[in-house]
């Protein structure tokens, strides 16, 4: 339930910076240095929210609407899998490697994992592995949300 309510908070957070922060979307050259395994990072990627902020975002990698991973920047710690810009899968990680919690689409239910890769209940994860929800909260905020902007179209006009 736990990692259900996270993901669910990645779109909120999403939606309430768009709202407060506006269209503030700043990137060092440093933030989008890829490492030399080719892995693509949260911070290489534009989260962009068209019309309204409760449409679910798109994403974008060198202004191409993006298919592939995306990696915590870190490279260790959550992973969206993404398909034709929209998310298709989320994860978080133990340190071992083994998969955490996973979860297919926005509204869908997660599963959750020991480090052993035995299933547990989100409630077990949530008191056994604390950190990894201040990890992925830690990802959302300091990683995800500096990269959404959001744009409108004629047919919804800015609201002010």
């Amino acid at each position: 339930m736990r990692f259900k309510f996270l993901s669910a908070m990645l779109i909120i957070a999403i939606t309430l910076c768009i709202f407060l922060c506006g269209n503030n979307n700043t990137k060092s050259d440093n933030e989008s240095d890829k490492s030399q395994n080719n892995q693509i990072y949260l911070s290489d990627a534009t989260f962009k929210v068209e019309n309204s902020i409760y449409n679910e975002p798109t994403i974008y990698v060198d202004k191409k609407i993006y298919t592939g991973i995306l990696w915590s920047n870190d490279g260790r710690t959550m992973s969206l899998e993404v398909q034709n810009g929209k998310i298709e899968v989320f994860k978080v990680f133990h340190i071992n490697g083994k998969i955490a919690n996973i979860q297919y689409g926005p509204n869908s239910p997660s599963s959750s994992f020991d480090e052993n890769g035995n299933m547990i209940e989100e409630r077990e994860l949530d008191e056994k592995y604390p950190h990894l929800r201040d990890a992925t909260l830690r990802i959302i905020q300091k990683e995800i949300l500096p990269q959404i902007i959001q744009t409108y179209t004629q047919d919804y006009p800015k609201v002010e």
